[in-house]
């Protein structure tokens, strides 16, 4: 079957394989391998659509206007951007509300709520290890407590609910872009040979930050908005999970399955070149 001229920019495990799929690393052979800082390894004007989910955020943002830049250019003139990144203005909104109501409606089940949205809001720009502290709440507490984070992050909670025996797999699923970790499992331990403790410890960290699983940057309706519009982008359009300018979107389900969101209190917002 000939392939859609259509882009899915760090896939990770979430592709359909008629369309072209790319990423930090493959584990499939419908996923081209590259790193997208460097730029889209595809001539000028190719695609009619370029879709990244849950990817800019992790984008320095000196670095954000060339990888926006990128997604112009392999763009068809009239083709569609649709980007899928954590709404900052979702998050600082919930933040206040929970903030005001463990002010005057104390609970446990408030407390926990509270809790998370700081997690959601904070976690993966702080964290030191994979998973930070998001899995660890969602592996610890009870059903009732944990079920307001399930509701806001959607299949990606409900997964690692299931896999908390497995906490591998925990964090690979948490971080939504598949970051590029080091096969060189020889340099590792003669790392560990030549470093004291505390050294290696320094190095496993900045190794850790450095592989992508990092927040740089959130966004918000306004400031992504005007990143597309600087970048040359228009029509810029807030939108859903599943409506979309893209022809028959929903079959596609890459930010529904099921009728369900991937990510349901995300952003999602479409421009075209």
């Amino acid at each position: 079957m000939t392939k859609l001229s259509y882009l899915n920019v760090g896939c990770g495990s979430k592709y359909d394989k008629n369309w072209y799929n790319i990423d930090l690393q493959s584990h499939s052979p419908d996923v081209i391998e590259n790193n997208l800082l460097k730029g889209l390894p595809f001539k000028d004007n190719m695609f009619e659509v370029v879709y990244h989910s849950q990817v800019i955020e992790h984008i320095a943002k000196e670095n954000v206007d060339f990888f926006i830049k990128e997604c112009f250019r392999v763009l068809k003139p009239g083709g569609i951007l649709r980007i899928v990144t954590p709404d900052l203005e979702d998050i600082a909104r919930e933040y206040i509300k929970l903030l005001e109501m463990n002010t005057h409606e104390k609970s446990d089940v408030n407390r926990a709520n509270y809790e998370w949205v700081l997690l959601e809001l904070l976690d993966q720009t702080v964290r030191n290890k994979s998973g930070g502290n998001m899995a660890i709440f969602l592996n610890s507490q009870t059903d009732e407590n944990v079920q307001y984070a399930l509701d806001r992050i959607g299949y990606v909670g409900t997964s690692i609910r299931k896999e908390k025996n497995k906490p591998q797999s925990t964090s690979s699923i948490l971080s939504r872009v598949k970051f590029h970790l080091s096969t060189r499992q020889l340099r590792i331990r003669f790392l560990k040979i030549v470093l004291t403790k505390e050294e290696f410890k320094k190095f496993e960290i900045g190794n850790f930050r450095l592989a992508g699983e990092i927040h740089y940057w959130l966004y918000d309706k306004l400031s992504l908005k005007e990143l597309l519009q600087k970048n040359d982008f228009k029509n810029v359009i807030k939108t859903t999970s599943s409506s979309s300018r893209i022809p028959d979107w929903p079959t596609f389900e890459l930010d529904e399955k099921n009728g369900v969101p991937y990510d349901p209190k995300s952003l999602f917002m479409e421009a075209t070149k």
